[in-house]
């Protein structure tokens, strides 16, 4: 699940951040709207910018999902308008043919991503545009609430943002890509572990006690520091493996979405036999569906290692999972297949 990290209203001119975590904007040759046009920031000139420094919570922000509101005017001479730009990490512009852009540094520290059709951002007329990228593969553009735009061989997880830190109505590092026209609404959300956790807790069904020995035995090994490593490593592995499996195309990713999201719903329920049948499609499918099961065993193995050196053994597992009363998934002897995966 994603959380908001950043939200700006241009409001009278105000680069406040609503969103709670200080991530405020320094204005740069913008100048507040008025009329029609006061909930926003008129960029006119070819420095114009809203800059917040490298945001905590934008350094390893795996998934990125971004949306700005915008009214664009064209300018004297055709050329792409950035809408937002995190150094070195995620991009959002409009090109100088009207086509709408979304782009990520990927695994291999590429820029790439998605480009519409040109001329479907019209000027003189506001509109709302979202990058989201989910962390593994997938990258879609939406554009006044419709999908306009997707790839699913974008390999992440989205890299965290330089040092420049995040520009809006501009590139990072110059005066270089200025937008011409009116911002009023900035929104940045990035994945949030802890939600995803959450969403496994139940307290009518939680053996307080349980938890405790169980974070007791992690601190054995691990202080805040390396708990963070690790689970950042965790999440890098879990995305690679994902990824294989989705293939890199549509109807694979939407299967595999499909059987996890139905063994995470399952174990979420506390519902045994679901679970079961849930883990037992979704082994089948893997072994028939991925071909490069090589580097899925290992990465299996990279996170056995993993485990291994933070102390999380299969017994300590048994034991969370006995504690927050889910159901630990196991492969019956009938769906085993002789591929290692």
């Amino acid at each position: 699940m994603n959380t908001l990290v950043l939200h700006h209203h241009y409001s009278l001119g105000s680069t406040f951040d609503l969103s709670t975590n200080s991530n405020h904007g320094v204005p740069t040759l913008v100048t507040a709207g008025s009329g029609a046009f006061d909930s926003s920031l008129l960029f006119a000139a070819a420095d114009s910018r809203v800059t917040i420094a490298p945001p905590r919570r934008l350094a390893s922000p795996f998934a990125i999902a971004t949306k700005v509101r915008f009214f664009l005017e064209p300018p004297e001479h055709a050329r792409r308008c950035n809408l937002i730009e995190g150094f070195v990490s995620f991009a959002l512009y409009v090109e100088a043919n009207g086509a709408l852009t979304g782009t990520i540094v990927d695994r291999s520290g590429a820029w790439i991503g998605a480009t519409t059709s040109a001329g479907l951002v019209q000027p003189n007329a506001w509109h709302e545009a979202w990058l989201i990228h989910d962390g593994i593969s997938q990258l879609q553009l939406q554009l006044d609430g419709a999908v306009v735009a997707e790839r699913f061989d974008v390999y992440g997880p989205v890299r965290g943002v330089g040092d420049l830190g995040v520009a809006i109505g501009n590139w990072p590092d110059a005066g270089t890509y200025a937008f011409s026209g009116y911002i009023d609404e900035v929104k940045i959300y990035v994945y949030d572990p802890a939600k995803d956790l959450s969403a496994f807790m139940n307290p009518c069904c939680r053996d307080g006690a349980g938890l405790d020995a169980v974070v007791a035995a992690l601190r054995k090994n691990l202080n805040a520091q390396s708990a963070s490593k690790t689970l950042e490593r965790l999440l890098d592995l879990i995305a690679q493996a994902a990824a294989i499996a989705r293939g890199g195309q549509h109807g694979q990713t939407v299967t595999f979405d499909q059987l996890s999201h139905g063994l995470i719903n399952a174990i979420r329920r506390r519902d045994s036999s679901g679970t079961s049948n849930a883990h037992d499609r979704l082994t089948q499918w893997l072994g028939s569906a991925v071909r490069d099961s090589g580097s899925l065993a290992a990465i299996q193995q990279e996170i056995a290692d993993l485990f291994a050196k933070a102390g999380i053994t299969d017994a300590l597992l048994g034991q969370l999972a006995k504690a927050l009363c889910l159901e630990v998934p196991r492969t019956s002897k009938k769906t085993r297949t002789s591929k290692k995966i």
